[in-house]
């Protein structure tokens, strides 16, 4: 888990999650801090063994820069023997002058009052310079600023239970003493869940209702973050706000809790005989290793506790059939249970009690394996008193609900994937639901009409529904209320299935709209009954009325060529922040100007839209103010956005999309830019407008990501400090870049300019793929900052000229030709000059001085031209990695070529791609001592490892798409500590 959790820190996209294999985990994490300077901090440890700690650290020591560090912090001074290489510090709260700054600061917005300002001092004393109990110490004084109350929390006798200047504990149960009841009660559940656990606002307070801690629609969470008991945060991934709770504080529940609450670990940290008998609620929290103590102490269990009776019971983490059976024992008697949480591997592993469960409130079920698919028996459906039921953690089709699910009449949360929503049949029986996120009329012959949806009085959040071409009627759409649903935040009707981008039968009108005439479409205000179309789907459409406190609307794929009433004429639903409008082709659009809430408007295959400007669709010079985001995608007639006169409409602007618009030739906010309007503007796209103009890009100094595609003048990609230029040869604003582009590719030919890169102090990597010119090294003479240089596909690349300054800093070098061969090897003229260069520059330096070239990683098309002695000396002391890259002549090495290779005594890993006249491996494999993984990838020829065997330090071989007797070989390889992929 803690290397998942590395992973997805390292990683931009979220798959780490979905890499389960450690060897892969250690893989991929050393790939991404390889060519990185990283600090990684380990936050509160309390338990890792010395082989835990190796595991941890081994994809971290082999990177490619020096500075790296791992910060460890625990609290438990035993643990610092098993994982330290230098002297630890020991940290001590802060200075008393600076804390009272803190805890001041945190209490009073201004001057602090004159009869407080001892007694701050004097409280803070006891804090011992801990900011956690100056945030919940300092809520509690800030609560009431009246000297009475003060007076009574300095003179609090817990205090006097402060075992030493490091315990901090008295002042967080001061704190929470003076919480009303309520809150207290709704704190000390927080003990049966992990250290470090994410709570929803949802989660929790419907957690606390099922325990009947507080009725269904109180929530206490805000109180207990202004009260300094938790920490309100986002996640990078979904954006979504979770809370958390310090481990101290943690702490702090399990002990004001521990009548009544238990946290058991499955690693034998537990005594049945301490357990109180008024245990009520129960989790357990299974670790990655099992003792055979477990079992005794759950048997023992049996007898301490009032199974029958317990509330709640949780599992957490996955675990291994044995600690299955133990709990399946030990919990057998229960059935009085409130809330469950449990992980399940197919419907026979559900406990044999699980029929039993009629009181359930909250059931969390998640699959213990990733990917596991489950098809819920008919028990499901007989907790009637169901108000929570997650099922969040399986995908899509991996679960099958119950054909009677909606015999859940009092469920109202159901937290699943959209697919799992749109399975439940004759939803409407479910009349408390709040949540739907996903609706398909008539899906099946019954059970799925839209009048299912009428019933749901309770319904907010997001609902999508789909195929709405099977509607009849108007009337048929009014039976959904959706006019009626004022908590619906986020409205999408879509004619069609999910596969959404093919229009419904009625999509043949479509193109009616795109005839009226020009009168029409000027003035929004015209009714739809004055123009001509189809009546059917108009009306359905004006059936579909939502509240007025709509948020987000959705309309895909209407084929009618009059828009709704609600929208397109008298709009009733001005309060919208999103509006997507996609493969709609009316007469009259939508007057988006009155959206004055509007932040986001994406406009999608609209044939009917022409242009938008002050006196069409709305636009006055209030209009867009708001606005955030903006999708224009295949509008074949669009041609022109002009914004009023002195208008600042796009001041807020942060997201531009311009896709297939082939007529546009106008657009406000790719114009004058000098003015400052576009502060906040970060996200361009713009691909196939060839009738744009564009100024240079990136065109603001704020832009972090641009595409820019104009296929007459090429492709150029800015992102994460990163620029990608294919058959590019249009000027660039270099200036808004100067100090942010660290990586420059260039494909295909684009123009180089060699003065400008000299300029960008940032620069670190250089990539020239696919250029048939007359390029030379000396061009690249004077970029002394380059780290990294790749130079692919260049068949005329000239070696002359080079310059030691440059090399002196590279650490990543790949020349190699991979389309197609050459009779040259550009990367064998290049190590030729540097070990001509290098060896003629020493004779000049003292002996003393360090090695011109600092290569660690080293990937060339040519065997024969690394595996010479000299070139090898040069590289012996530094380098690490060398992969060798479609050589397309050398069958087995020479006698000279394993010599010099031995000489590369830093070597630790070597790779072979698409060598494919390679016949084996080099024989002194053997003898490379610092060696720790071997990669084969399309080597066909291939057929066996080395005679004399691989080096005993190697720990990873990969073979992969060469012969199967090299495939089989490396399967029965039984090398300790090696880990074979074949």
């Amino acid at each position: 888990m803690c290397l998942s959790s590395i992973l997805s820190q390292i990683e931009e996209n979220n798959d780490a999650y979905q890499t389960s294999s450690l060897n892969q985990l250690q893989n991929s994490i050393e790939k991404g801090l390889k060519s990185k300077r990283f600090l990684i901090v380990f936050d509160d440890i309390w338990e890792c063994t010395t082989q835990d700690w190796e595991t941890l650290l081994a994809p971290m020591g082999k990177g490619e820069t020096t500075g790296n560090m791992v910060l460890v912090t625990t609290r438990f001074p035993s643990k610092v023997d098993d994982v330290k290489t230098t002297d630890p510090i020991l940290l001590k709260g802060l200075e008393l002058d600076d804390f009272l700054t803190f805890f001041e600061a945190l209490i009073f917005e201004g001057q602090i009052p004159h009869n407080l300002k001892e007694l701050a001092k004097d409280i803070a004393k006891k804090l011992k310079g801990s900011p956690l109990a100056a945030k919940t110490v300092g809520r509690l004084l800030k609560n009431d600023l009246s000297k009475k109350h003060w007076m009574a929390v300095l003179k609090d006798n817990r205090w006097q239970k402060q075992k030493n200047n490091d315990d901090i504990m008295p002042s967080l149960k001061i704190s929470y003493d003076y919480l009303p009841f309520q809150l207290k009660k709704c704190f000390s559940c927080f003990s049966l869940f992990p250290e470090d656990h994410r709570f929803s606002n949802l989660e929790i307070t419907c957690f606390w209702s099922a325990l009947g801690i507080i009725e269904k629609d109180e929530n206490y969470m805000e109180e207990l973050l202004k009260n300094g008991f938790l920490v309100k945060e986002n996640d990078r991934w979904s954006n979504q706000q979770y809370y958390v709770l310090h481990d101290l504080l943690h702490e702090l529940a399990r002990s004001v809790s521990s009548q009544e609450c238990l946290n058991i670990y499955s690693n034998g940290s537990f005594r049945a005989d301490d357990v109180p008998k008024s245990i009520r609620h129960l989790s357990i929290t299974m670790k990655d290793k099992y003792v055979e103590t477990f079992r005794t102490e759950m048997t023992k269990l049996k007898s301490k506790v009032d199974i029958p009776n317990l509330r709640a019971l949780m599992i957490f983490r996955k675990y291994e059939e044995q600690i299955d059976e133990i709990i399946e024992d030990t919990f057998k008697q229960i059935e009085a249970l409130r809330v469950l949480f449990i992980e399940v591997m197919s419907p026979e592993s559900l406990p044999h009690y699980f029929p039993k469960l009629i009181h359930l409130r909250y059931l969390k079920i998640s699959p213990s394996e990733f990917g596991s698919e489950v098809t819920f028996p008919s028990t499901l459906s007989r907790f009637y008193h169901l108000q929570l039921l997650d099922l969040s953690d399986w995908y899509d089709q991996s679960v099958k609900l119950p054909n009677d699910i909606n015999r859940l009449t009092n469920l109202c949360h159901f937290i699943a994937e959209r697919e799992v929503h749109s399975n439940v049949p004759e939803v409407g029986k479910m009349k408390y639901l709040k949540e739907l996120k996903e609706f398909h009329v008539k899906k099946e012959s019954v059970r799925f009409e839209l009048s299912e949806l009428g019933d749901l009085t309770e319904l907010g959040g997001e609902l999508s529904i789909y195929n709405i071409g099977n509607v009849a009627t108007k009337e048929e759409a009014m039976k959904a209320k959706l006019v009626s649903k004022g908590d619906l935040e986020t409205l999408r009707l879509v004619w069609g299935g999910l596969d959404a981008s093919e229009p419904s039968d009625g999509a043949s009108e479509s193109s009616h709209g795109a005839s009226e005439s020009s009168d029409a479409l000027d003035d929004p205000t015209v009714s739809s009954d004055a123009l001509d179309g189809t009546p059917e789907l108009s009306d359905v459409l004006d059936g579909l009325e939502p509240h007025p406190n709509l948020q987000s609307l959705g309309i895909e794929n209407h084929g009618g060529s009059v828009g709704p009433h609600w929208l397109c004429g008298h709009m009733s639903i001005k309060m919208l922040v999103s509006l997507h409008l996609e493969g709609v082709s009316w007469a009259i659009l939508p007057p988006f100007g009155q959206l004055l809430h509007l932040r986001s408007l994406k406009l999608i295959n609209i044939s009917s839209l022409v242009q938008i400007k002050p006196g069409v669709v709305g636009v006055t010079a209030k209009s867009f103010t708001q606005l955030k985001e903006i999708v224009l995608d295949s509008l074949s007639e669009f041609t022109q956005w002009d914004e009023a006169p002195n208008a600042h409409s796009f001041s807020m602007l942060e997201k531009i999309v311009c896709k297939e618009c082939p007529n546009l030739y106008a657009l406000p906010f790719l114009q004058d830019c000098s003015i400052g309007s576009y502060n906040h503007l970060w996200k361009l796209e713009i691909t196939g407008c060839p009738k744009l103009p564009m100024p240079l890009m990136p065109h603001t100094s704020t832009l972090t990501d641009v595409t820019v595609d104009t296929r007459r003048t090429g492709r150029m990609v800015y992102v994460n400090h990163n620029l990608y230029l294919t058959r590019y040869n249009r000027a660039l604003a270099w200036h808004n870049m100067a100090g942010k582009v660290e990586s420059i590719t260039f494909k295909a030919g684009s123009t180089v300019p060699w003065i400008i890169l000299q300029s960008l102090t940032s620069f670190k990597k250089l990539v020239i793929e696919g250029d048939s010119s007359k390029q030379s090294l000396a061009s690249l003479s004077y970029l002394t900052s380059l780290s990294n240089l790749r130079i692919q596909d260049c068949k005329n690349f000239k070696v002359g000229g080079f310059n030691l300054l440059m090399a002196s800093n590279l650490k990543d070098l790949a020349v190699h030709n991979i389309i197609e061969y050459y009779p040259r090897s550009v990367a064998a003229d290049l190590l030729s000059e540097l070990a001509v260069e290098i060896t003629r520059s020493k004779k000049l330096l003292p002996p003393t001085a360090g090695s011109l070239l600092q290569l660690v990683r080293l990937n060339v098309d040519s065997i024969s031209a690394v595996l010479v002695a000299p070139v090898c000396r040069l590289l012996a002391a530094t380098l690490k990695e060398l992969v060798i890259t479609c050589d397309r002549e050398v069958e087995n090495l020479t006698k000279d070529e394993e010599k010099a290779l031995q000489l590369l005594t830093s070597l630790q890993e070597l790779s072979f791609w698409r060598c494919h006249h390679l016949r084996s491996f080099p024989q002194g494999l053997h003898g490379l001592p610092s060696l720790r993984k071997l990669q084969a990838i399309t080597c066909r020829r291939i057929r066996s490892l080395p005679k004399k065997g691989i080096p005993t330090s190697l720990r990873e071989l990969s073979i992969n798409d060469c012969s199967r007797k090299l495939h089989n070989q490396a399967k029965k390889l039984n090398q300790r500590n090696l880990s074979v992929s074949a």
